[in-house]
């Protein structure tokens, strides 16, 4: 621990061991100790509705919460960012359950569709709406004994 710097070295669990630069938003830096644990969890979901009736205007929006730990309480935080994006189908690939998208950068992603259902109403020239959510979550631990 670097606490004028804000510095926090830490070992990941294959033993990587890396320095993390800690913004001035992390609450009660000075409460973490050597041998505290970390622990990152991060989630991800998809949410695909198929928009019949052609192409239209490809669009992206995006909406961010935070939370954070009070004042006196052990850091913590969490990020969760939800994106809609409606996006062109190029190609649908139902062997490895892909859909080739447009999105409104121009730049075209592939995207795992486990839906069966789903994937069975999606054709190539239509449009799709996507809905990301991508969550990340840390805690500083007191070491287990």
């Amino acid at each position: 621990m670097d606490q004028a710097n804000r510095i926090v070295t830490l070992k990941g669990p294959e033993g990587n061991v890396f320095d993390l630069k800690v913004g001035d938003e992390v609450r009660n830096l000075p409460q973490v100790k050597a041998g505290d644990i970390v622990v990152a969890k991060y989630f991800e979901a998809v949410a695909i509705e198929v928009k019949k009736g052609g192409l239209g205007i490809r669009s992206a929006e995006s909406q961010t919460a935070v939370s954070r730990a009070r004042p006196g309480e052990r850091p913590a935080g969490a990020v969760a960012t939800t994106t809609t994006i409606v996006a062109n189908v190029l190609k649908v690939d139902n062997g490895k359950q892909i859909v080739t998208v447009e999105g409104p950068n121009g730049k075209s992603v592939n995207v795992k569709v486990k839906d069966a259902g789903v994937l069975q109403q999606i054709k190539a020239g239509e449009q799709v709406e996507m809905t990301i959510t991508e969550a990340v979550a840390i805690a500083v631990e007191a070491p287990r004994k």
